[in-house]
């Protein structure tokens, strides 16, 4: 029987590393690594490896048949008790592939292992990341909505309790308003209190024509002075705080006519005909 070679110990360090040897193989490996500190190196650097690997995965025991074919390939042997002449030419025989797992091949296993692992965490991070983003935009735009719709109700309670403070208040005039032949179902009702404004509320007003406005207007003595502009809903219906004229003459007892005309946007500087809703109100 030919002696096994270097060469041939150098082939079994992978399945020696892996315990994939039986025990007659493996004690004749051991008494050729007692002298070969090539092998030494070699082991050690695969065991480094293998147990490295071995703690990302739980251990698989191979098939007995695969470490029986190994070993047999391995040793020149194609079945116990049978000798190969010419190991050497028996391990050139094998495929590539199947002939040495080197620590680098083992290596670049693991690090093709880390890549393909970092490259799945990298797109699971990218993904989560998109979505957080699009979440957030979501949000952004729904606090921005919140926030308007807010603004609104604040505007609108302001409103309302301006108007409740001047109908309520001691002093306060109503005036009832009434559509003229221009609009002749229009009704309206004004609440004028002199320290505290005028509220107006109307309905049934006709649709305005595009560019146009409603005008508010206070007739003292043939005087025709702009009490504020408004337009109002699909049905004709307005309720709003009128502005006062400033040199409107609160002193004196004269009837005031309050009225409504269309105006060009932006109003006028004075009243055009015809006028659509109008009352008298008289102080004493």
């Amino acid at each position: 029987m030919t002696t096994p070679t270097h060469d041939t110990f150098a082939e079994l360090a992978a399945a020696y590393a892996l315990g994939a040897l039986d025990r007659d193989e493996r004690q004749q490996f051991e008494q050729h690594l007692d002298t070969c500190t090539i092998c030494q190196r070699e082991v050690a650097e695969l065991r480094r490896v293998t147990a490295g690997i071995g703690m990302t995965a739980d251990p698989v025991a191979p098939p007995e048949s695969l470490k029986a074919r190994t070993i047999a390939k391995a040793t020149a042997q194609s079945s116990p008790g049978r000798t190969v002449s010419n190991p050497q030419a028996s391990l050139r025989a094998r495929p590539a592939a199947a002939r040495r797992i080197t620590p680098g091949w083992l290596l670049a296993a693991a690090s093709l292992a880390a890549a393909i692992g970092s490259g799945v965490y990298a797109w699971s991070l990218r993904s989560q990341l998109t979505q957080m983003q699009e979440t957030m935009a979501e949000l952004s735009e729904r606090a921005n909505t919140l926030r308007n719709n807010l603004d609104e109700a604040r505007r609108e309670s302001s409103r309302l309790s301006r108007v409740m403070e001047i109908v309520q208040a001691p002093g306060t005039i109503q005036v009832s308003l009434t559509g003229t032949a221009a609009a002749p179902s229009a009704i309206g009702r004004a609440a004028f209190n002199p320290g505290r404004g005028m509220v107006v509320s109307a309905e049934r007003l006709p649709a305005l024509r595009p560019g146009r406005e409603y005008q508010l207007w206070m007739i003292v003595q043939g005087q025709a002075l702009s009490a504020g502009l408004f337009t109002v809903s699909a049905d004709g219906a307005v309720t709003f705080v009128a502005t006062l004229p400033t040199n409107l003459l609160l002193s004196s007892t004269a009837a005031v006519t309050i009225g409504v005309t269309e105006e060009p946007e932006g109003g006028s500087p004075g009243p055009n005909l015809p006028i659509l809703l109008a009352g008298v109100m008289t102080r004493r």
